[in-house]
């Protein structure tokens, strides 16, 4: 089962959500796997409802089979989520 987290730690450093794509690798290393896909957000305002197109980027990093792997989900890029997703191979 999945968990979501509000930050993460990468060794010693603290990453938190809203950070920038570019600044993840800084800290954590570069991911295991990287998928990129575009989707859609939807809003209302007062007037008329509006989608716009989102880019939808999403990184794992494994850890090997003693630790959990780390997926974080990045939209517009910056961080949104990040979850732990069962143990690496």
């Amino acid at each position: 089962r999945s968990q979501m987290r509000s930050s993460y730690y990468c060794g010693e450093r603290l990453i938190s959500l809203g950070i920038s794509i570019e600044e993840v690798p800084q800290v954590c290393g570069e991911p295991d796997s990287k998928l990129q896909r575009f989707g859609r957000h939807c809003f209302s305002d007062p007037w008329q409802d509006r989608c716009a197109a989102t880019l939808i980027d999403e990184w794992v990093y494994d850890y090997g089979p003693e630790r959990l792997k780390r997926r974080m989900t990045f939209v517009n890029a910056r961080l949104v989520e990040v979850r732990t997703d069962g143990f690496g191979r």
